[in-house]
């Protein structure tokens, strides 16, 4: 990997590795953040909404933490980019996969993780639950497309970055993101094909294992 500034060389190496810290600081938030996700035990529909009531201020922190930490990798994984210089056009195709990636996830984030809650508290009530069907019906719609749509943005932006590894000779490190992106379409498609949430929840754990890989690449001297 290559400079791609005129800043000097001892404070280019220190910026990445601040922003590689930074990566595996977000890949272990990530995992924290997927572990504390509320599990679903609803059987009937009162009972969902009853659920997603209850769980208002874990989904806040659960499905608000993912969007600040995908804030933060959009930051490393910029720095990232920017110094695979040999393997530019893989690197900002990546970039821009995996930032469509987190605008289509952070879209069902924010439905399904603030305002699905906000409406279970507001249509509660036993009388009420029938009234508020049509809304949980919509955001149920949109998270089926819209998460699939944003997993399979990340899955591209990782093979793509295992590419432009292995362009700039960083061959090991780019051979497993490679695998693992391979790993994480299949998932998707897993999820779709078998209507397997599960994968789909898999597909953040592999992700936090590419920050583990992006922040090791960063901290290589350069």
């Amino acid at each position: 990997m290559q400079a791609s500034d005129n800043d000097g060389p001892d404070i280019v190496r220190s910026a990445d590795r601040s922003a590689g810290n930074l990566a595996i600081a977000a890949a272990v938030a990530s995992v924290a953040l997927a572990l504390l996700h509320p599990g679903g035990q609803a059987r009937s529909f009162s009972d969902f909404v009853v659920e997603e009531a209850k769980n208002q201020r874990m989904d806040l922190i659960v499905h608000g933490g993912f969007i600040f930490v995908f804030a933060l990798q959009l930051i490393c994984y910029g720095v990232l980019s920017r110094r695979l210089e040999s393997g530019r056009l893989a690197a900002r195709s990546a970039y821009v996969f995996f930032a469509s990636g987190v605008a289509w996830i952070s879209l069902n984030l924010l439905f399904d993780g603030l305002i699905q809650p906000m409406i279970a508290v507001r249509y509660g009530a036993p009388d009420q639950i029938e009234t508020g069907r049509s809304l949980f019906v919509l955001i149920g719609a949109l998270g089926r497309y819209v998460m699939p749509i944003g997993l399979t943005f990340l899955a591209l932006s990782v093979l793509a970055w295992g590419w432009a590894l292995i362009e700039a000779d960083v061959r090991t490190l780019g051979r497993i993101a490679l695998g693992l992106g391979a790993v994480l379409g299949a998932l998707v498609v897993v999820g779709i094909a078998a209507g397997m949430p599960m994968a789909f929840m898999a597909v953040f754990f592999g992700m936090a294992v590419w920050g583990g890989l992006a922040g090791a690449a960063l901290r290589r001297q350069t």
